[in-house]
């Protein structure tokens, strides 16, 4: 389903806890959220949980926009050019999507308003020196993933990402990590498929 006019006009709306104009819009499998613009700018809030979205696009201008919560969808993919429309965004809830690489993280400092941002449940989490990649990519961030950022953890991340070279040789770092891992998980698979007296072979030939 696509955001339009209509869809929008038959969506609940309310005031939320927060004290925001909030329109839900969870669960209507929506793969898109280029027509953003079809809300009018009339809200604070946008629920766009339990979707079918698969990137961040970039959107038309809404200067009231302060939360957009995306949690369930199917996102792995973030435009350079998302938030260069939404002055104001403050929170954005990533929750359990398909983010996996820092590159991606890289692509939201257009929010320049972001305060609070959760990745909660994407693949991204378990690289090493994630948190401390956030805090130097959105340095303007207060809370992540639930937990406020603490000035030890800017200064860490000071230390490890501080300059460009620094960063990129962190990354590349990551990277040769990560790869290393999964060859020894396609190791592990390929041998745990022989058969039992291949394995047993195996096993002597190792002794």
């Amino acid at each position: 389903m696509k955001i339009s006019v209509e869809l929008i006009q038959r969506s609940p709306q309310y005031m939320n806890a927060l004290r925001e104009h909030e329109i839900s819009l969870r669960g209507l499998k929506i793969p898109h959220i280029e027509n953003l613009g079809a809300t009018l700018d009339h809200f604070e809030c946008i629920d766009l949980s339990h979707n079918e979205i698969t990137k961040l696009e970039d959107t038309a201008p809404l200067r009231r926009l302060n939360t957009i919560l995306l949690s369930y969808n199917h996102i792995s993919r973030i435009s350079p050019q998302f938030g260069k429309n939404l002055p104001y965004l403050e929170n954005l809830v990533l929750t359990n999507n398909n983010i996996r690489d820092f590159s991606e993280i890289a692509n939201l400092t257009n929010c320049k308003a972001l305060k609070r941002l959760s990745l909660v449940g994407n693949l991204v989490t378990q690289l090493p020196n994630y948190r401390y990649y956030v805090i130097h990519k959105l340095p303007q961030l207060a809370v992540l993933d639930f937990h406020k950022v603490k000035l030890k953890e800017r200064q860490r991340a000071a230390e490890i990402f501080g300059t460009e070279t620094a960063e990129e040789e962190e990354i590349q770092a990551i990277i040769e990590r990560q790869r290393k891992l999964e060859e020894e998980k396609s190791i592990f698979h390929a041998r745990e498929s022989l058969p039992e007296y291949l394995k047993n072979d195996g096993e002597t030939l190792n002794r």
